[in-house]
């Protein structure tokens, strides 16, 4: 960010006049991706300020397939990646998933980076304007403050959300870091995205219609309507974040897994039986390259450095060492088994955060103790 003359660098925390402000250039660093942001605060001459944020986004790169249509019942439009016939070519193809015209995206006007994530994550994968679902939950500037909210009050946020919403909708797209918990006397702690997936209510809470299920319309189906985050430490990362995700969108990704057993047995002895069934069943001529690695004897490594071409990084450890030295491919999903992973801000454990941070575009994990039972840890078909 320069002024007008194009050279001149705008430091953190400059003061402009009104005349620099309205002639500022943006110049995209060479290691620039999509989109970048910037927050400035506004002040008048009777001393009143307001705060606020720019998203400045390249549209068209890196290039992505245009997002699928529903042309017919229960068949979507492919993207064509190539076309040398010189010809126009549509090809429909059975459905397979949720497509954009599905998805309610959640912004918090309260939140500016939440409503940064929301335009971005609209403008990647071409969400219609109907979907944007707005709501204000105010965010203050104490630490710890806004992490939780009461029963009462998000029931009143998802009555406001859901009057919104048309029966097409079938997911949630939660565009807010905080509060990623909802907090009352009858369930406890309860993740947000659990809460406006099936309502806060423990019961529902542990529901198993839709798990394994092939539909692509689970609220038509099962009247549920599954939630993400677009959860990071700074708007950067969120925005880095979908940019990954849009690039592994329509394609298969390719990379290696990686599945360890380490010195950590509670987090580690739950779910090794799976992280072998998983080896087992993808490692072969023409699939993906997965490893097991059994350390609990502690004769090894607990972690993976320097590793390129991660798409699977699946482990259990309260921290996870050396994850900024990996080379993470669009679409990679890691998490490490930890009590408290979906505690974002915290900090008493390693927040899901540092994956996303780290290059993962997907990761998950709980806010409240679920014990170390093999019952309660993600199963190999959610992988």
């Amino acid at each position: 960010m320069t002024l007008a003359d194009g050279v001149t660098p705008i430091r953190i925390h400059e003061t402009l006049t009104v005349g620099q402000l309205m002639s500022l250039k943006f110049v995209p660093s060479a290691r620039a991706t999509t989109a970048s942001t910037f927050a400035y605060t506004v002040t008048n001459p009777a001393a009143r300020s307001t705060p606020g944020s720019v998203l400045i986004a390249a549209e068209v790169v890196p290039a992505s397939p245009p997002p699928p249509t529903c042309s017919a019942a229960g068949m979507e439009s492919a993207p064509i990646v190539r076309n040398d016939s010189g010809r126009k070519i549509s090809l429909l193809v059975p459905r397979s998933s949720i497509i954009p015209s599905d998805v309610a995206v959640l912004i918090n006007d309260g939140d500016r980076q939440s409503i940064v994530a929301g335009q971005y994550f609209q403008l990647r994968h071409t969400i219609p304007d109907a979907n944007m679902i707005h709501v204000s939950l105010p965010i203050t500037p104490t630490k710890g403050a806004n992490y939780a909210i009461s029963a009462e009050e998000f029931s009143h946020i998802k009555a406001q959300v859901d009057a919104q919403l048309g029966t097409n909708i079938q997911a949630y797209v939660i565009t807010w870091t905080q509060p990623y918990m909802v907090f009352g006397e009858h369930a406890g702690a309860v993740g947000i995205t659990s809460a406006f997936t099936y309502g806060y209510d423990r019961a529902a809470a542990r529901s198993p219609r839709y798990f394994n299920s092939a539909t692509y319309q689970p609220y038509t189906d099962f009247h549920i309507r599954p939630a993400m985050m677009l959860a990071g430490y700074t708007p950067q990362d969120i925005v880095s974040l979908i940019d990954r995700g849009a690039l592994a969108q329509h394609i298969l990704p390719m990379g290696d897994g990686y599945f360890i057993r380490t010195t950590d047995a509670r987090r580690s002895d739950p779910r090794y039986a799976d992280f072998r069934a998983v080896v087992g069943e993808w490692n072969h001529q023409n699939g993906l390259k997965m490893a097991f690695v059994d350390n609990s004897a502690g004769t090894g490594r607990d972690k993976i450095q320097n590793t390129p071409r991660v798409l699977f990084y699946e482990t259990g450890l309260e921290q996870v060492p050396a994850i900024n030295t990996n080379q993470y491919v669009p679409g990679a999903l890691a998490d490490h088994l930890t009590s408290f992973g979906g505690d974002l801000l915290a900090g008493s454990q390693m927040s899901i955060l540092d994956w996303i941070r780290a290059g993962a575009t997907a990761s998950y994990g709980t806010v409240t103790e679920p014990t170390a039972n093999r019952s309660n840890s993600p199963k190999r078909r959610s992988w």
